[in-house]
């Protein structure tokens, strides 16, 4: 499980306990949309939150 972080645009989405799989198929998933530019997406494991973003 890891944290991914989405960049689209003007905004930032952090997401937790996201699976390797879950984050690849988001990856495939955004460069697939016609109507919009493919947002970036990083995903990281063991991320420590503990004193904060």
């Amino acid at each position: 499980m890891g944290t991914v972080v989405i960049f689209d645009q003007d905004q930032m989405t952090v997401l937790e306990d996201i699976s390797k799989t879950a984050y690849l198929q988001m990856k495939k998933e955004a460069k697939e949309r016609p109507d919009k530019p493919a947002p970036y997406i990083v995903w990281r494991e063991d991320i420590s939150f503990e004193y904060g973003y």
